[in-house]
């Protein structure tokens, strides 16, 4: 997982789920390629979720009359949404370098201590995901206002719930959470000619089956993959049989 031609490839972080609606180039989004080298952390200034503002860029990017401000992602406590490809620009920074060499993410402003710490976790695995991606040093992970003197992120310039950018930064250094997976086990087949094998398997380990692409796509996630078939064996079924039987 991770980052493939500008979008995030992950189907959840954190305790989000991850949705990728990239909107075209129009009044807010310039559109002009990038190359990123930093991070720069916003709130949105308001209690609504990640897809209020998403569908508020959405509008003014389309049609809008508002300022033609941008930025690649939208966080509250349960949903990130991709808006802007993140090797594209957006306006978010105030700032040339800031809006031509990085990454905006906006986190929503809740209403309570429990629903923003878990905003900013799951934009803490997110931002993660970027700096892996992006090779990306934390020294270069910001604040909107160390472009311009904004007070953005404002809950975090405040300590809002007692969380601040050194809190943010401290769990951003620190090892990653423990990962979470789906499922303890699954039986993957490659084509519809190791169906019969891969269920067997399956049934023995009483673990779920599925198509090999099918599972790359879910977003799913587990300890343990069993691969019935492959291409290297796709001219030999009897090989795949053979393989399958030493499972069992």
């Amino acid at each position: 997982m991770g980052v493939s031609s500008g979008k995030i490839t992950d189907k959840k972080l954190g305790s989000a789920k991850v949705t990728v609606d990239i909107l075209p180039s129009g009044r807010c989004i310039p559109g002009g390629s990038m190359s990123p080298s930093y991070i720069t952390i916003h709130d949105t200034g308001n209690d609504a979720p990640a897809k209020n503002q998403h569908n508020y860029l959405k509008n003014n990017n389309r049609n809008g009359s508002n300022a033609k401000a941008s930025w690649h992602f939208s966080i509250d406590d349960t949903e990130i949404i991709q808006a802007v490809a993140t090797n594209k620009k957006a306006w978010h920074a105030g700032n040339a370098t800031g809006n031509g060499k990085s990454i905006g993410i906006e986190i929503s402003q809740r209403g309570n201590g429990a629903k923003q710490k878990q905003a900013y976790l799951n934009a803490i695995e997110l931002v993660r995901v970027l700096m892996k991606a992006y090779n990306i040093p934390i020294s270069r992970v910001v604040r909107h206002k160390d472009w311009t003197g904004k007070d953005c992120p404002y809950n975090m310039n405040h300590k809002k719930f007692g969380y601040d950018w050194n809190w943010f930064k401290k769990e951003l250094s620190a090892p990653s959470k423990k990962e979470v997976f789906d499922m303890d086990k699954v039986v993957l087949y490659h084509g519809d000619a190791d169906v019969f094998a891969a269920v067997i398997v399956a049934q023995k380990y009483k673990c779920p089956v599925m198509k090999e692409t099918d599972f790359k796509v879910s977003g799913l996630k587990a300890k343990e993959v069993v691969q019935i078939g492959g291409k290297s064996e796709d001219a030999n079924r009897f090989q795949t049989f053979k393989n399958a039987a030493k499972l069992l």
